[in-house]
């Protein structure tokens, strides 16, 4: 009888241990253990029993998450079993089989609440492959602190940007003007701004390619005269967003073109920023043949 009741007690723990036992999925997100991200993952965990979230910290580079990914799936890595990825990405996993069709638990009442061009972006073939986490759009970053002490005004065209640039990093001795130029994705978001804010396109509204219009041209000597004048470092071309963010938030540059993240570190207290309180935000100045600055829209995805 005894070994019976042994028996019976062994089954009942074992049995109560699978009925408890938590659902795991890994999640594929930033670079930082301490970001929004990753505090709500613990806070998530904490609130129930059901399901345990593992944070996979990632590099900060865009192309790196997108060559991490990559491999994984392309060897059949069950994990991440939910990713954050870039706008441009939906189109391109959902083809190659790497994200589930969400159009049955993403109904059309729930898309109305986002930028129609979020959902856009996560439509192939007419199907919902992620669901819009944030937007990004391009900035000028630029030191009030600098411009006021010179009896400058923020930039509204190319012209002044370079110009204000160009003679403030050489009385301060630092970094006129930071952006994106290192051979990657980012290069080719500050390109296209340059070239929109000219009133240039890549392709038209009928499909055809104009990259050799007069309007894209100048553009492009534009991004190249800004380093031969001085009104840019050198350097720019190794920089992607993060290296650009630290010069800036290091007090080492006077202007800075960035998505809207950069603002929360760069507003920080105490030695890890600089320029608290001595910066500003503004749209991309526009070129001379254009009616306006151009931010490019980005973001990220479920």
């Amino acid at each position: 009888m005894k070994k019976v009741w042994i028996t019976l007690l062994v089954t009942v723990l074992v049995f109560s241990a699978i009925g408890m036992a938590k659902t795991k999925i890994t999640y594929f997100g930033d670079n930082d253990p301490n970001s929004a991200e990753a505090i709500l993952t613990r806070l998530f965990n904490s609130s129930q029993d059901e399901i345990e979230v593992e944070f996979l910290l990632q590099s900060w580079s865009t192309d790196d998450k997108h060559t991490a990914l990559v491999t994984r799936f392309g060897a059949k890595d069950p994990n991440p079993t939910v990713y954050l990825g870039d706008v441009i990405w939906p189109a391109e996993f959902a083809a190659a089989g790497w994200a589930l069709d969400l159009t049955p638990y993403f109904p059309k009442s729930e898309q109305d609440k986002f930028l129609p061009g979020t959902i856009k972006s996560a439509t192939y073939l007419g199907k919902i492959y992620a669901i819009p986490s944030f937007t990004d759009g391009g900035l000028l970053y630029y030191r009030t602190d600098l411009l006021e002490k010179y009896g400058y005004k923020p930039p509204t065209t190319w012209e002044e940007l370079k110009t204000i640039a160009a003679t403030i990093a050489k009385k301060e001795g630092i970094d006129g003007f930071v952006f994106q130029g290192a051979q990657y994705e980012g290069l080719v978001c500050d390109a296209v701004e340059f070239i929109a804010a000219n009133g240039g396109e890549v392709i038209d509204g009928n499909g055809n390619v104009r990259v050799n219009s007069p309007e894209v041209i100048q553009a492009l000597e534009f991004m190249r005269e800004l380093i031969t004048s001085g009104a840019a470092p050198d350097k720019v071309f190794t920089f992607m967003e993060e290296d650009a963010r630290m010069a800036f938030q290091q007090g080492n540059a006077v202007f800075m073109r960035n998505w809207p993240y950069c603002h929360s570190p760069s507003n920080m207290a105490g030695d890890q920023s600089a320029v608290k309180g001595k910066y500003g935000m503004i749209p991309m100045p526009k070129g001379p043949k254009g009616s306006g600055g151009a931010a490019t829209l980005g973001g990220w995805m479920l």
